[in-house]
C-alpha cells in the first residue's frame, strides 16, 4: 500500500499539469471564439450600415399547394349561439430541397444621376422532392427582385421547358409531381438597379443551400455569408 501511495504521490504533479492545460486550452478557446463571434458581428454591422438604404432584393422561390381545413364557424341565431362544422382550403408550402444559385455583379453609372448601380446576372437552379403522400398539386412561385430599374429575360423553366404564368403579373407557375418524385427548375434574369444585391430567404429553413456571387470591380464588400 505504501508504494501504490508513494507511486501516486510521484504521478500526482503530472495529472495536475494534465489538467492545467485542459482546463486552460478550454477556456482559451472559449474567450477566442466568443471574440471571433463579437468581431464578426460588428463587422457585419458596419459594413450593412455602409450599405444601408436601397438594394436589389431577390426573395427565395416557395412552393405552395393547398389542404382542405375543417374549422368551427360560430354564429347567433334568436340570441343562440349555433356552432357549426366547415371546410375550407388553405395555403401550405413545400420546403425548397436544393438551390445552386449564381450571381455576377458589375458596377455601372446611371447616366441620369451619375450614381452607382449594379448590373445583376442572376442563374439559380431548385430541386423540389414531393415527400407528401397525397398531394399532386404544386405552385413554383417566385418574382423577380425587389427594387430593379431594369429587367431583362426573365425566364422560369422546368427541366428545360420555358414556363409561362397563367396570369399576367402573376408569378407562379403550376405543376404537378406526384409522391416521392423530384422536379428541377432554372430561374434567369438581368437586372440593373441599387449599388446592394440581397438574397432573402423568406423565412425558409434551406438545405443545401450554395450562393457564389462574382463582384467584377475591385474592393467589393459583402456584409455576410450563408
Amino acid at each position: 500500500w505504501l508504494e501504490r501511495y508513494v507511486l501516486v504521490i510521484q504521478k500526482l504533479p503530472h495529472i495536475g499539469l494534465i489538467l492545467l492545460i485542459l482546463v486552460g486550452g478550454f477556456f482559451l478557446c472559449s474567450t477566442l471564439a466568443n471574440r471571433y463571434h463579437h468581431w464578426e458581428q460588428q463587422k457585419v454591422a458596419q459594413v450593412a450600415t455602409t450599405v444601408a438604404g436601397e438594394r436589389l432584393e431577390q426573395a427565395a422561390p416557395q412552393v405552395r399547394y393547398q389542404v382542405e381545413e375543417t374549422y368551427t364557424n360560430y354564429r347567433w341565431v334568436d340570441n343562440q349561439q349555433i356552432e357549426e362544422e366547415a371546410t375550407r382550403m388553405v395555403d401550405r408550402f413545400l420546403a425548397i430541397a436544393a438551390s445552386q444559385i449564381q450571381v455576377r455583379i458589375d458596377q455601372a453609372t446611371d447616366p441620369a444621376t451619375r450614381q452607382w448601380l449594379y448590373n445583376v446576372s442572376f442563374e439559380a437552379d431548385y430541386q423540389v422532392v414531393n415527400r407528401l403522400s397525397d398531394i399532386q398539386q404544386f405552385f413554383f412561385e417566385i418574382r423577380p427582385p425587389f427594387g430593379y430599374k431594369l429587367l431583362q429575360d426573365f425566364q422560369v423553366e422546368r427541366e428545360g421547358q420555358a414556363l409561362v404564368s397563367v396570369n399576367p403579373g402573376d408569378y407562379g407557375f403550376p405543376f404537378r409531381l406526384a409522391p416521392g418524385e423530384s422536379t428541377s427548375f432554372r430561374v434567369t434574369y438581368q437586372a440593373q438597379g441599387a449599388p446592394r444585391w440581397v438574397y432573402e430567404p423568406m423565412g425558409q429553413m434551406l438545405s443545401n443551400f450554395r450562393l457564389t456571387a462574382f463582384a467584377n470591380f475591385p474592393n467589393a464588400d459583402f456584409a455576410g455569408a450563408l
